[in-house]
C-alpha cells in the first residue's frame, strides 16, 4: 500500500479544505482514505489481529515513568499484566484459527505459517511483558527501601527513576 501526500484542490469533509496538505491511501476495492496527519499503523491494515496487537503496543508505549507517588508502580505493574493477558488472548485466537483449518493445510500452507508466527510472537511478547512486570516489582521494593532510608539523596532517587525508564523501554510489538 502506498501513502501519498497531496494538496487539496477541493474540500474533503470533515476537515480538509482547499489548499490543505493531506495524506491519502487506499485498500484494494475501496475508496480513498484521507487525513491531515500521516496515518498510523492501525489505519494501514485491515487485519483484526494486527489492529489489536498495535492497540496493545500503543497502550504499553504510552506508559509513563513519571512517578509522583510510589503506588504508581503498582498501577504500571497491573497495566502491564493486563496487556500481557491481552497478548496471550491474541495468541490463543491465532491458535484457534490454526486449529479450525483443515488438517491438510495446518502443516504446509502459508496461512498456517503466518498463524504459527503470530502464536510464537505473542508467546515471546507476553513473556517479555511478564519479565518487565517482575522487574518493576523489584524496582518497587528497592524504591520503597530508598524512600525509607534517611540517607537517600535526590540524586539516588533520580538514578533509580532512570532505571525505571530502562525497564519500560525493552519491549516492542514483534508484528
Amino acid at each position: 500500500m502506498k501513502v501519498e501526500k497531496k494538496v487539496a484542490r477541493i474540500a474533503f469533509p470533515p476537515d480538509i479544505e482547499p489548499g490543505d496538505t493531506y495524506y491519502r491511501w487506499k485498500f484494494r476495492g475501496s475508496d480513498w482514505q484521507r487525513s491531515k496527519t500521516y496515518p498510523d499503523r492501525k489505519q494501514l491494515t485491515r487485519s483484526a489481529f494486527l489492529i489489536e496487537a498495535y492497540e496493545l503496543d500503543d497502550r504499553y508505549q504510552s506508559m509513563s515513568s513519571d512517578l509522583s507517588e510510589p503506588d504508581e508502580v503498582d498501577v504500571l505493574i497491573n497495566e502491564i499484566t493486563e496487556i500481557a493477558d491481552g497478548v496471550r488472548t491474541l495468541g490463543e485466537g491465532a491458535q484457534e484459527s490454526l486449529e479450525n483449518m483443515p488438517e491438510s493445510l495446518q502443516d504446509s500452507s502459508p496461512v498456517a505459517d503466518l498463524l504459527q508466527e503470530r502464536m510464537d510472537g505473542c508467546e515471546t511478547w507476553a513473556e517479555e511483558l511478564d519479565q518487565v512486570a517482575s522487574d518493576l516489582e523489584t524496582f518497587r521494593d528497592d524504591w520503597n527501601q530508598l524512600l525509607e532510608d534517611k540517607d537517600t539523596t535526590q540524586e539516588m532517587l533520580d538514578d533509580h527513576i532512570t532505571q525505571l525508564d530502562n525497564i519500560l523501554t525493552v519491549v516492542t510489538c514483534p508484528f
